[in-house]
């Protein structure tokens, strides 16, 4: 299987984002740069971004960018969300993973979000993921 570390990489998305998705099973036009990018320039800041890569042995098999909506006081509760969700939204944001590396891109992910990130959000928010 290999050695699966999963990283944030800060408020840009992977240069390699695109070939990624063009190599998931889920090809969605919402899951490219070409949406995400303008949606994170726009809505970034007034958001904490938190841009997750897997890479399995040094391979990038998976990005998961996502958003922390900051705590208001309409609303005390940091929010975590997929990038590209809020207040406008795509219509369909998943986490991007090569094919048949889904489950361990998945798990990946929820073990950073769960683990060293998890005292940085309150919820999580998944709408038509």
């Amino acid at each position: 299987m290999g050695r699966v570390i999963c990283e944030a990489i800060g408020a840009r998305l992977s240069e390699r984002h695109d070939s990624l998705v063009a190599a998931s099973a889920n090809r969605s036009v919402f899951l490219t740069a070409d949406f995400l990018q303008p949606w994170l320039d726009v809505f970034g800041p007034d958001h904490e971004l938190v841009n997750l890569v897997v890479r399995r042995d040094g391979e990038l098999i998976g990005a998961a960018p996502w958003a922390i909506q900051p705590a208001t006081g309409r609303q005390p509760i940091r929010r975590l969300v997929p990038a590209g969700q809020a207040p406008t939204s795509g219509e369909y944001l998943d986490v991007v993973a090569v094919e048949g590396a889904e489950r361990v891109v998945a798990e990946a992910v929820a073990d950073e979000l769960t683990g060293r990130l998890r005292r940085s959000w309150d919820v999580l928010v998944m709408q038509r993921v």
